[in-house]
């Protein structure tokens, strides 16, 4: 049975429980735990792995859990304990890292929760962009404006601080030997690691505040005055670009056929790939905030005012987008789905819901306790 995961990154102002098992659920479902949405009442839940502040009081009813298609494996305190939230998750395999509020980074076992280490990162207040796990070189490399951390991922020690020629804006993203962020100049940067060099740099916008889309070696990048390009991620070269009306503040999404991207001229666009022809547009009421996500053949789109949208991602010679269905009551991000049911996750209300992946029909809500 077929499983989506998406990444999300995790906001600072969640705290406690809720956010550390936000963070577990979203990550794990990729990490070979069998975690599912059920596609029937019948069905067995399958396993997932929660991660919460408390272990003597889980952070959502068992039974609930069930019902999504989940089951509570394990609880942990992590970091600073139950002082501080979670504001970033990085899971590769079965090496899970975890940075609270305070800036204590810690790597535990995904499989059973066990804490190898937890080191500091910078000053407890210092702005971080985000992380990167490199298992070829052992190595955490944790990004902070002008600099990044290097940690030793075996035992947690610092090894390194270095130097970036451009201050860093967004989070960054991985290719080959090099993390590819934005910059607060409006700079998409090369930064090798290994080497400590900044390889290669474009100039895309006055400044660059989301983060880079990468999808099979080509990079969507937006800025802070409606700018979209589409880069080569090997060769640093341009392949098209468009200037909307108004700024874009949420990441691209991309797959083989096209580049998706809601705008806060409250159009959600979809550009061929290869061409940067613009194969169709949605207008609505209000500015577009929120990511799209694509999966297979459909589109979603949280939509103020109206829920989460889901529409044909490539239609053919429909240039108002098709609307397969309208979840009105459903807020929040798409961050996985197994068989025909997705998982819809709202940050603000702490609610979970499945959502079948056909119709739009709510199958089950859970809000998380806080």
């Amino acid at each position: 049975m077929r499983t989506w995961f998406r990444r999300l990154k995790v906001g600072v102002s969640f705290r406690n429980r809720s956010v550390l098992a936000c963070a577990t659920v979203i990550l794990l479902m990729a990490a070979g735990c069998s975690s599912s949405v059920r596609t029937n009442p019948a069905d067995e839940p399958a396993r997932a792995t929660v991660s919460t502040i408390d272990p003597a009081k889980p952070v959502i009813d068992r039974d609930d859990l069930a019902k999504l298609g989940y089951r509570l494996e394990w609880q942990s305190i992590v970091g600073a304990g139950r002082l501080n939230g979670v504001k970033m998750v990085e899971l590769i395999d079965d090496a899970l890292f975890i940075v609270d509020n305070r800036n204590t980074l810690s790597r535990l076992r995904a499989a059973d929760a066990s804490v190898f280490w937890s080191s500091p990162v910078g000053t407890p207040v210092e702005e971080l962009q985000g992380m990167i796990y490199v298992p070829d070189v052992e190595r955490v490399y944790v990004v902070a404006g002008g600099q990044t951390y290097v940690i030793d991922s075996v035992n947690g020690v610092p090894t390194a601080r270095q130097q970036l020629d451009k201050i860093a804006s967004t989070e960054p993203v991985l290719f080959g030997d090099s993390m590819i962020y934005g910059s607060r100049d409006g700079k998409v940067i090369w930064y090798g690691y290994r080497d400590a060099f900044q390889r290669n740099a474009y100039q895309v916008a006055q400044s660059i505040h989301v983060t880079p889309t990468l999808h099979n070696g080509i990079l969507a990048t937006v800025g802070v005055r409606g700018e979209v390009m589409l880069i080569n991620a090997a060769s640093a070269s341009q392949l098209w670009s468009k200037k909307l009306l108004d700024p874009v503040v949420a990441p691209a999404a991309m797959d083989d056929r096209a580049v998706y991207v809601a705008c806060r001229d409250q159009h959600l666009y979809a550009f061929d790939l290869g061409s940067g022809r613009q194969l169709w547009r949605r207008l609505f009421e209000q500015p577009l905030v929120d990511a799209p996500v694509v999966i297979g053949d459909d589109l979603y789109q949280q939509v103020p005012g109206h829920g989460l949208m889901c529409f044909e991602a490539v239609p053919f010679n429909e240039p108002n987008g098709v609307l397969r269905w309208n979840a009105a009551d459903v807020t929040g991000h798409v961050i996985a789905t197994r068989g025909d049911r997705l998982t819809v996750w709202d940050p603000s209300s702490g609610t979970l819901t499945s959502v079948d992946q056909r119709t739009g029909a709510v199958r089950h809500e859970v809000t998380l306790d806080n």
